[in-house]
């Protein structure tokens, strides 16, 4: 199993935090949840064991596209993955720094994708 790095899980839907939890949880990695973007800057700016943010797009308040920004402002290392289910947005998570998500998505393809933006060989399949 890799060696534990926290995720920050941002979206307003409760449901959905969990579930991308647990699925992070069965991939090896810890995972820290917020429900705005506002609320996902102080845990930021809090938690210095952060190595990945995942965030939903739509969210009231400030956007995942806002959150995406001010992360990278800060730390512009960080892999920043946002989650959409508008294949339009796509060219837009590119050009700020980030890697889109396209919703629905597979169990496995979050792992690899997880993965693959914190530079980490998969987990094998038990």
């Amino acid at each position: 199993m890799p060696q534990s790095t926290r995720v920050l899980v941002v979206d307003d839907n409760l449901d959905t935090q969990k579930v991308i939890a647990d699925l992070l949880r069965d991939g090896g990695y810890e995972s820290a949840v917020a429900s705005n973007s506002t609320e996902a800057m102080r845990m930021f700016n809090e938690c210095d064991d952060i190595g990945l943010v995942l965030a939903d797009i739509v969210m009231p308040g400030l956007s995942g596209f806002d959150l995406a920004r001010r992360v990278k402002a800060l730390r512009p290392d960080i892999p920043v993955l946002l989650m959409t289910g508008y294949p339009a947005y796509v060219d837009a998570i590119a050009q700020i720094g980030g890697v889109p998500l396209l919703k629905p998505f597979t169990a496995s393809l979050l792992r690899r994708v997880v993965d693959e933006s914190l530079g980490r060989p998969p987990v094998e399949a038990l």
